[in-house]
């Protein structure tokens, strides 16, 4: 769930993404027939102003206010998690790695900056001292990252 401003944004699995508009009541899905690249959302985040969908099997989309834009790095690979900073970066969890979604709008591999840290990475958490990360073989805090 997403709650931002006025709307409420669900993921499902094998539904799509619901954007519901509390005042009308108003439901609208977004699912592979309008462009998502997978119907079982698993993370939802709103980040430099940006909406961005993980999937299960179909790697994020983002949101442009009329279509789904996906990330050729992260094409079939299964978003686990994500997370936020206050400065609007983007990070993102999958079973192949951690990405980081930059202000200036790379996608970088976190993996390749920091090799010790394991690929399959099943949650997140941004903070000022860095990121952390759990995956399948411990805790990493991650920092030095840029915006």
């Amino acid at each position: 769930l997403l709650p931002d401003g006025d709307t409420l944004w669900v993921g499902t699995q094998a539904r799509g993404l619901g954007e519901f508009q509390r005042a009308s009541g108003r439901l609208r899905r977004h699912d592979e027939r309008v462009g998502l690249p997978d119907d079982w959302i698993t993370a939802v985040a709103r980040a430099a102003g940006a909406l961005y969908v993980g999937s299960f099997v179909g790697g994020l989309a983002q949101w442009d206010g009329s279509r789904w834009v996906t990330f050729d790095e992260l094409r079939g690979a299964n978003v686990t998690c994500r997370a936020s900073t206050d400065a609007g970066g983007l990070f993102i969890a999958t079973r192949r790695g951690v990405w980081h979604r930059r202000l200036d709008g790379r996608l970088e591999p976190l993996n390749a900056r920091f090799p010790t840290l394991d690929t399959e990475a099943q949650a997140l958490w941004a903070e000022d001292g860095g990121l952390w990360v759990g995956t399948r073989t411990g805790l990493y805090l991650v920092s030095s990252i840029p915006p």
